[in-house]
């Protein structure tokens, strides 16, 4: 069931894709919590600790560093496959809105077509290894 998830819908979560069980973890506080197929977050903030980009580039190695940070929404966990909440939001997911995070270019979160920075945003939705700029 969707509303039934470890996550406190008040507080801050932190997100990441993650790459060994190829979803996204949110954590609250140091540990994840819970793991999505996909979710909306609200008051949306990137964030890219310097210290751990700077190893990535140093060691040619991935690690866990870039954060999308926001309050957690609704999701869809592992195996639930269950995409209705976002259907009308489905078709409209373009490279327009997308935004993308690589460490080897740039040290923060940009918009996929234009390359600009962007650190925030009102609503995004993470799906499929992407992040997208709802509003």
């Amino acid at each position: 069931m969707l509303n039934k998830v470890n996550v406190n819908t008040t507080c801050n979560v932190s997100c990441y894709f993650n790459l060994h069980k190829q979803v996204f973890s949110v954590k609250q506080g140091r540990n994840p919590v819970e793991h999505f197929n996909w979710l909306l977050l609200r008051n949306c903030s990137f964030l890219v600790r310097e210290s751990g980009r700077q190893r990535v580039l140093m060691e040619k190695r991935k690690g866990v560093h870039a954060f999308v940070k926001g309050i957690f929404d609704c999701g869809n966990r592992i195996l639930e496959n269950d995409f209705s909440l976002i259907q009308d939001l489905l078709p409209n997911l373009t490279e327009d809105i997308r935004i993308r995070y690589n460490p080897y270019l740039y040290g923060y979160f940009f918009e996929a077509k234009s390359l600009k920075p962007i650190y925030n945003c009102d609503i995004c939705l993470l799906i499929n290894k992407s992040i997208y700029r709802i509003r």
